[in-house]
């Protein structure tokens, strides 16, 4: 049922200002029935006054309802706003964070490339260590037969008369021989590669031969 607040208040505005009551009226209760006895009961109660109360009471309702519809809705609209920074915020997040998979999926792939590098540069440098102790033994043996060869060629030009240097070799062993005229064999250090333990002997030759002449 809707009843027509303006229009409740307009009529009992009028009754009100016109000074009129219920109780004035002149109604015989005695030859009314008892549902018509309640209901002018009902009309003496709901003066204009009364009426005109409830009214104001129902305008200030309907002020609080609005006074609350505008609350709600403006903080549904905050709430939508918030809702929509969180989204946005989130999206954002989103891009970011793949962004930042991608860069990850990335430097893995570079250290798994790098690391690939660095294994094959270690392999090619314990190869050129390798060659390098190879090289260096070479050339030391070549230094060493070098040595031998010309120090061999100087004795043969510079030992003494009946003097012999003997160069003995066996696996893994050599030594060198000093012989006088005598046939008797010089002590010498035995030091060093062949090469300068002929060079010794030759030296030795050449002292003990300048001693014997003075």
């Amino acid at each position: 049922m809707t009843v027509d607040i303006e229009k409740l208040e307009a009529l009992a505005k009028a009754a009100k200002s016109g000074g009129a009551e219920w109780s004035d009226l002149n109604i015989d209760t005695e030859r009314m029935y008892t549902a018509e006895g309640m209901l002018v009961e009902l009309y003496e109660f709901a003066t204009p006054a009364v009426l005109l109360e409830l009214c104001s009471d129902n305008e200030a309702l309907r002020g609080l309802y609005q006074m609350h519809k505008q609350t709600e809705a403006r903080e549904m609209r905050d709430l939508k706003a918030e809702n929509a920074g969180l989204k946005t915020g989130y999206e954002a997040y989103e891009r970011v964070n793949a962004e930042l998979r991608a860069e990850c999926d990335q430097l893995k792939r570079n250290r798994d490339m790098w690391k690939g590098q660095v294994e094959r540069q270690s392999e090619m440098l314990r190869l050129a260590h390798e060659a390098d102790k190879q090289l260096k033994a070479e050339c030391e043996a070549l230094r060493k037969d070098a040595s031998l060869h010309t120090n061999l060629q100087r004795a043969a030009g510079e030992l003494p008369d009946s003097w012999s240097i003997d160069v003995s070799v066996e696996r893994h062993a050599g030594w060198v021989s000093l012989l006088d005229g005598d046939g008797c064999e010089h002590e010498l250090s035995g030091e060093g590669h062949l090469g300068e333990q002929v060079s010794e002997a030759l030296e030795v030759a050449l002292e003990m031969s300048k001693e014997a002449t003075q």
